[in-house]
């Protein structure tokens, strides 16, 4: 009987996914040969060419299960090094990396989770995608990112959080990337607001202002949401910013922009 019938007669005894006697080595590319001196078959090792870590040894003394990182070749009767990045070793095969894990690299023995701030949604993933600006994630192993609330933004990538409007101004829709300046004649008292509110009667505020002012003196606004206030008219005085003008009495003159 040839090598090649000794090779097939001892790895049919062995169950799939299992192999002759194995032992870790460095990777390395070799190819050797079975050599038949004059008294009895002598294998030498042969080494499955790889560019990773745990590949492993062939050799014809017992049989043992594939390593981690490696699956059973039913071509070669090796154990083989998983060949993809996005894979790794599951019970019985290499099989690829579930949403929210990746694995750069071939031939290992687990899979990683995507960091917080990171996701992929999809199996066999050799790296993490960023959550997008307006998103966040602030758990490990996941497969999508959550839009910031109405009130809330985050304006870069791979956020783990959204951070609040500040006073004046507002969100009010869900990924917001930045928060608005209320418009003119209104404001917004308090953080994280969805809305702003207009100004009150005797208050003003400007586009480029974050908060309603009261009317100076001189001035006054009787309305809601106003950007400016009025002027008191002549012959009028104004006793409050939030009344109209009150005419003077018969004995008295008020120039214009008088209280």
């Amino acid at each position: 009987m040839d090598c090649r019938g000794v090779l097939a007669a001892i790895t049919a005894a062995c169950f799939i996914g299992l192999v002759v006697s194995q032992t870790t080595l460095t990777p390395a590319v070799t190819d050797t040969t079975l050599i038949e001196n004059v008294t009895s078959l002598t294998p030498t090792p042969v080494i499955f060419s790889s560019t990773t870590s745990g590949c492993f040894t062939f050799n014809l003394s017992t049989c043992e299960p594939c390593a981690p990182g490696s699956q059973y070749d039913n071509n070669t009767l090796l154990c083989t090094c998983c060949p993809d990045s996005g894979r790794c070793v599951f019970p019985g095969a290499c099989l690829p990396c579930t949403r929210g894990f990746y694995q750069p690299l071939a031939g290992q023995q687990q899979c990683l989770p995507c960091s917080r701030g990171f996701y992929t949604n999809f199996t066999g993933s050799p790296l993490c995608r960023p959550c997008p600006p307006g998103d966040f994630n602030n758990n490990t192993g996941e497969d999508s990112c959550t839009s910031c609330s109405p009130g809330f933004f985050s304006s870069q990538s791979n956020s783990t959080s959204c951070k609040p409007c500040a006073q004046g101004r507002f969100c009010n829709s869900s990924g917001c990337t930045q928060c608005q300046m209320c418009p003119g004649g209104t404001e917004a008292l308090q953080t994280a607001a969805k809305d702003c509110s207009p100004c009150r009667p005797g208050m003003y505020k400007a586009a480029r202002q974050n908060m309603c002012q009261i009317c100076s003196s001189g001035y006054f606004q009787i309305h809601w949401g106003q950007e400016s206030c009025d002027i008191c008219p002549e012959n009028h005085y104004c006793p409050s910013p939030d009344v109209n003008p009150i005419q003077c009495p018969s004995d008295a003159f008020c120039p214009e922009a008088e209280n």
